[in-house]
């Protein structure tokens, strides 16, 4: 059928209205089919391919190296993260935290170094020797750092440098105050030499203990129209109605217009052409800021046929997902290698319970291996079990349950306690988390449960809610069949929350209550109530509210146990009280209960040690103005107490006392404790109120 040719007029015509950015313009399909988008996965030449390696939100990439010994490549994040790259392009370990990859390779911190950039050993070393160095005389000095095998220095505070040395595969610390910072070159004799306080950039350096990979741009004027780069922009097609080249003042950015640039890459002698953002810009000497870095080794190097292209910055809505670093390598080495700890998959699925009250959603599941996928479903519906790896961190959010006493709220994660910031959240009504696993942790449980033949069943990574009046409560764990393991170094991770090593009082109080009951209701509970009050209260500031709840629990307990004439059980919880609760808590008035049933424990049971730790941590070690004190039963027992020991002077004073306070004389003439005293003239005049 003949195809019918548009009227030149009308070709005008819209190609007048695309200019000015009244209509889109798009791509035809068989531009499309020849420059496939860049997350698109179909990227290839005749032997190369390109892949993404690391998800969007696995942070933007600080520097790539090669490092020869390891036969492996190093790509480092200004998230902080380490990734190790093996020469088939993939990602098979990570140093998570650190930060950038310094010069050095190593790690160096206040009181140890971390060097698993060379031997794959995350674990902190101690130095050999930390020495301060101010003693020694410039001679001196400068022959500690011939001696060494090799050496790095950075600036500390106050003109103090920390100069690392390196000797046999061990480092020390030695500072030493200066009076102008040394050049770079200052630091590099003739023999191995490592800089980690300025980022070399020149690898004829035999300084460097690695290869840095060449970027492409160099800086920000390098062009992107250049075809004799290793990557160039072949052409620009600009997208959307708010995107004209004249009228722009509808459009998001006043940096310029943005569009899909179609790229060539040139490597080892192949060309893959692929489409991406681009920023046709307004102030850019180069024109075009599409925010890609590509980085490659010479072509002629052993492990060159690996590159990598960065995808970051400001990307719009519609195009975000390009985000992340890619591989370029050979094709299909992916299913050729046996999968390393990053890239282990098992069949589990994310499990959300308690959320009905306070829904929300599952955003994204990122992986450690630098996968991600974004599900977008609601809490309250788990998903399928799929082969996965190992989760890294779980983007959710839940609607925020009603909170008593703001500022003082706090959010609990298995062993951890956070701080919200700001319960306003912008005026939202959600909590938005960022869930972070710890790797080791989550890998040895996936294969502890593996490794049971009797259980059967998916895998799930379980997190349950509770709600108590002051804050939110998550349970983390991971599960098979009936068995549990729970996730403790899992962490939040969002700059609306905050870790706090102090026990929040919200929490011992809602923890406190049903220990307390279970307790009341049976004796055997003892024990949980002595180990659980004790840890909730090991890190907590001193607090009124929470010594006075502490105090009236564990003495109602200790009544209760007189009352039933179990003295051991009685003497347990006071010197629990003595021991762990009151040194964390601080003193509280209600202590003078605890004092109280203390001496009546010494009565009737005969624990002079008991009596004796009361006044010493409760009652000033005897010296209490008994006048002052308005607390009758505490000294009603003082003169039970006083009368049992035959100490008169004391007795007569706190019945004296007892008497001003409301006590009967009937009182002390039925108890047995006075019955020394009983035709005692001085006693009766006391309770008699005779002159």
């Amino acid at each position: 059928m003949a195809t019918q040719k548009k009227s030149p007029l009308l070709s005008r015509f819209t190609w007048f209205l695309g200019f000015l950015g009244w209509i889109p313009a798009h791509s035809s399909a068989a531009s499309t089919e020849a420059y496939p988008p860049i997350d698109s996965s179909i990227i290839s030449s005749a032997n190369y391919e390109i892949r993404r390696l690391l998800c969007p939100d696995c942070g933007s990439v600080s520097d790539v190296v090669y490092l020869p010994e390891r036969e492996s490549f190093f790509v480092s994040t200004f998230q902080g993260d380490l990734w190790k790259i093996n020469q088939h392009g993939q990602a098979v370990d990570v140093l998570r935290g650190k930060g950038t990859l310094p010069d050095s390779g190593i790690y160096f911190g206040e009181d140890n170094y971390i060097d698993w950039f060379f031997t794959g050993d995350p674990s902190p070393k101690p130095y050999l020797e930390v020495l301060d160095a101010d003693h020694l005389s410039d001679a001196e000095f400068a022959a500690e750092l011939e001696a060494a095998d090799a050496r790095s220095m950075d600036y500390g505070a106050f003109s103090r440098g920390h100069y690392y040395l390196r000797e046999g595969d061990q480092w020390r610390r030695l500072d030493r105050q200066y009076s102008e910072a040394p050049e770079r070159r200052s630091m590099l004799p003739s023999k191995e030499v490592i800089v980690s306080y300025h980022r070399s950039t020149d690898n004829n350096d035999k300084a460097l203990p690695f290869l840095r990979l060449t970027r492409f741009p160099p800086n920000v004027d390098a062009s992107w129209r250049d075809p004799t780069k290793p990557i160039y922009i072949k052409r620009y097609k600009r997208r959307g109605w708010s995107f004209g080249r004249l009228l722009d003042f509808l459009g998001d950015s006043w940096r310029g217009t943005y569009g899909r640039g179609h790229f060539h890459l040139q490597h080892q002698g192949e060309q893959l052409t692929f489409s991406a953002m681009n920023l046709r810009s307004n102030h850019s000497a180069r024109g075009d800021d599409p925010d890609i870095n590509f980085y490659y080794l010479p072509p002629d190097h052993a492990a060159g046929n690996i590159a990598f292209l960065s995808l970051y910055g400001e990307r719009k809505n519609y195009v975000k997902t390009e985000l992340g670093l890619y591989v370029i390598k050979p094709k299909a080495t992916f299913d050729k290698q046996t999968p390393s700890n990053l890239q282990q998959r098992h069949v589990w699925q994310p499990v959300f319970t308690g959320f009905n009250e306070n829904p929300g959603n599952l955003r994204q599941i990122i992986y450690i291996n630098g996968e991600s996928e974004s599900p977008e479903t609601d809490v309250n519906q788990t998903l399928n079990p799929e082969s996965r790896p190992a989760p890294l961190m779980w983007d959710f959010h839940h609607q925020m349950p009603e909170l008593s006493k703001p500022g003082h709220n706090y959010i609990k994660l298995n062993e951890h306690f956070y701080f919200l910031r700001d319960l306003s959240y912008s005026s939202s009504d959600h909590f938005f988390a960022k869930l972070y696993f710890d790797r080791e942790e989550t890998q040895a449980a996936l294969a502890q449960l593996q490794q049971r033949e009797d259980l059967t069943g998916p895998i799930s990574f379980s997190i349950t809610a509770e709600w108590p009046p002051k804050g939110m409560i998550y349970h983390l764990a991971v599960q098979r069949g009936g068995e549990s393991i729970a996730l403790n170094k899992a962490y939040f991770q969002d700059e609306r929350v905050y870790e706090r090593d102090k026990t929040p009082s919200g929490y011992v109080l809602h923890r406190l209550q049903p220990l307390f009951e279970k307790a009341m209701q049976n004796q055997a509970e003892d024990a949980a109530f002595i180990r659980d009050t004790g840890r909730m209260v090991e890190h907590i500031d001193e607090n009124d509210e929470v010594a006075e709840a502490i105090a009236q629990a564990t003495v109602r307990l200790m009544f209760a146990r007189l009352k039933n004439d179990n003295a051991e059980a009685t003497e347990a919880l006071f010197y629990h009280y003595i021991d762990a609760l009151l040194p964390r808590t601080g003193f509280h008035s209600k202590a003078l209960d605890i004092a109280s049933a203390a001496l009546v424990l010494d009565i009737k049971h005969q624990r002079p040690k008991v009596a004796e730790a009361a006044f010493k941590h409760l009652l000033d070690n005897g010296n209490l103005d008994i006048q002052t004190l308005r607390h009758d039963v505490l000294i009603y027992n003082l003169a039970c107490y006083y009368a049992v020991q035959q100490q008169k002077a004391n007795m007569l004073e706190a019945t004296a006392r007892a008497i001003q306070l409301g006590k009967k004389p009937e009182q002390f003439m039925a108890d047995a404790d006075f019955e020394n005293y009983w035709d005692d003239s001085e006693f009766l005049a006391v309770i008699y109120q005779r002159e």
